[in-house]
């Protein structure tokens, strides 16, 4: 009897369906089906609503809803963005932010950072978020023993704001070696707080790239991976480049999102 709207997040459960909730890659096509029932969908990233699109082309879908890419805040958890930093004197402190998990890829965080440990290099590595309990455990147990080895590594867990802005103050680099992502949020999240990224070259990493601060490697890629992370351990006018390149004032805010979405609402009913 109305208008109706969805919002698309990713096709990643078609995709990976090596590390997804089994639940999620059964049900996800029917998902993606029934998205069509809407007058229109609102796609996280571009390339969440390519892949979208391209799905219904499969389908053969006659009558397809409309479908519209929109830009996520970089402000959902603090309020106020963080201006840009010097690099610490000492230890780098490198931080990996999220659901620790095979897609989210800090296996593949701990293995760079141990044969960069083991080639002398100096730099501290905290692991931050809660772990999945389908997909993380073998992971969560690798962490804690190169933590009883003696690596430079703290796990932090799920932490509330109050710690992470902590840990954001002490932070010289984001890493977000992911193997998929629909939009790549913390890349926003992290710029948003003044702390440059080394990230997996996704295309909806990409995509946020524009606003700075931004370094990419090839996704799953160990030795790419190893090789950027020592680049910004050891040269730190490199890593004060990157970190001076963030563009604070071009970040997109959540108020300008939902404007956005109002927006396009109205003026498709008009």
């Amino acid at each position: 009897p109305c208008r109706a709207y969805a919002i698309f997040h990713d096709a990643i459960p078609l995709q990976h369906p090596e590390f997804t909730w089994p639940h999620s890659v059964q049900r996800h096509p029917s998902y993606m089906k029934m998205l069509t029932l809407f007058t229109g969908v609102f796609a996280v990233s571009s390339h969440s609503s390519i892949l979208l699109e391209e799905y219904w082309e499969w389908l053969d879908v006659t009558v397809m809803p409309s479908v519209k890419s929109i830009q996520l805040g970089a402000d959902g958890v603090f309020a106020e963005p963080s201006p840009s930093k010097s690099v610490h004197e000492g230890a780098l402190q490198v931080m990996t932010l999220g659901i620790i998990e095979k897609r989210k890829g800090q296996d593949l965080a701990l293995e760079a950072a141990k044969i960069l440990w083991d080639e002398g290099l100096s730099f501290e590595l905290h692991v931050v978020g809660r772990t999945n309990p389908y997909f993380g455990r073998a992971i969560e147990q690798s962490l804690k023993k190169a933590v009883k080895a003696g690596y430079p590594l703290k796990l932090h867990g799920q932490v509330d704001d109050a710690k992470l802005q902590r840990l954001f103050s002490n932070a010289d680099l984001i890493l977000l070696p992911s193997l998929a992502e629909g939009c790549g949020l913390p890349v926003l999240e992290s710029l948003w707080k003044g702390v440059p990224t080394l990230s997996s070259s996704l295309h909806s990493v990409r995509e946020s790239a524009r606003f700075g601060g931004c370094e990419l490697f090839e996704t799953g890629n160990i030795q790419a991976l190893c090789n950027a992370l020592k680049a910004l351990t050891t040269n730190r006018p490199k890593l004060q480049k990157l970190t001076d390149g963030i563009l604070t004032n071009q970040l997109p805010r959540w108020s300008t999102t939902s404007r956005d979405i109002v927006d396009h609402m109205v003026g498709e009913g008009a």
